[in-house]
């Protein structure tokens, strides 16, 4: 009866020992995936910002681009800002300290904003985001920071990723 008390004590641990190599495993797999994400979504911004500046600086720009290149620096500043922001979210998500505030939310000022606030000149390479009609009385309970960071996203995944020709909807 000892012995088998041992047997079943050891295997015990064992699959203790078990469960949290695979919990490593998975958080390691994880992090490479971040920071291959990271790296896919920091280098574009990185490249427009740092070829941009080199322009300035050898004097090679033509006059009558300057703004149409500080629309380009300034949107790739905010989607490093973004990157960064989200960055921080998910390591306080991990901490367990992410401060979600669910409040009502109007739907159709939040995606308008959201539009409005994008530089279609230089963002979106002139490819216009329409927004259908939307049910004046419609709201939702939700963070409205992450609301936005949702919303974000999937306009700038519907540029990255959609067709070239056609508009986002």
């Amino acid at each position: 009866a000892r012995t088998a008390l041992l047997l079943n004590e050891r295997d015990l641990h064992l699959a203790i020992i078990d469960a949290k190599r695979r919990k490593a495993v998975r958080a390691s797999r994880f992090k490479s995936q971040l920071l291959a994400h990271v790296e896919e979504e920091a280098r574009g911004p990185l490249s427009a910002i740092i070829g941009i500046s080199n322009m300035l600086e050898s004097g090679n720009m033509p006059l009558s681009r300057a703004q149409e290149f500080a629309h380009v620096v300034a949107h790739n500043g905010e989607l490093l800002q973004r990157l960064y922001g989200d960055l921080l979210d998910l390591a306080q998500a991990k901490a367990g300290e992410l401060a979600i505030a669910p409040m009502p939310v109007k739907v159709g000022e939040a995606l308008r904003n959201c539009v409005g606030a994008i530089r279609l000149d230089a963002a979106l390479g002139g490819k216009p985001v329409l927004v259908g009609e939307i049910e004046d009385g419609l709201w939702v309970h939700v963070d409205p920071k992450r609301l936005v960071q949702i919303i974000n996203n999937l306009i700038a995944n519907s540029y990255k990723y959609g067709d070239n020709h056609s508009p986002i909807r």
